[in-house]
């Protein structure tokens, strides 16, 4: 065999690879750490609030989550990585916690 046979060889090989490897980085999940946060939202009452336009800030205050909205039920759901957050809406507040897994919060909102 010449040199250059061996080398157009070798590339085919290293090409090959290449490809199978990539392929299979797409075929495999990609590693998260948002976890869904999912409930209802209430009013200091209890009541639930239908269509309530609401943000989320992270501890550090930085908003994370803008012009999320309960469906006509009082329901949300958000994603959000593990920490803790307060959900702002009007001049009323509450705190929440996201983990790894989905959790269920319903939120009370109270002024501060």
């Amino acid at each position: 065999m010449t040199a250059l046979k061996i080398v157009r060889s070798r590339s085919r090989v290293v090409g090959t690879a290449l490809c199978i490897i990539t392929a299979l980085a797409l075929c495999v999940p990609r590693q998260t750490n948002a976890a869904m946060v999912y409930g209802r939202i209430l009013d200091e009452a209890g009541r639930v609030q239908p269509t309530l336009t609401f943000s989320v800030e992270d501890s550090a205050g930085k908003t994370v989550k803008e012009n999320e909205k309960t469906d006509d039920k009082g329901g949300y759901s958000i994603n959000l990585a593990p920490g803790i957050y307060r959900v702002k809406s009007g001049n009323k507040t509450a705190v929440i916690r996201s983990g790894s897994e989905p959790i269920r919060q319903d939120i009370h909102l109270r002024k501060p």
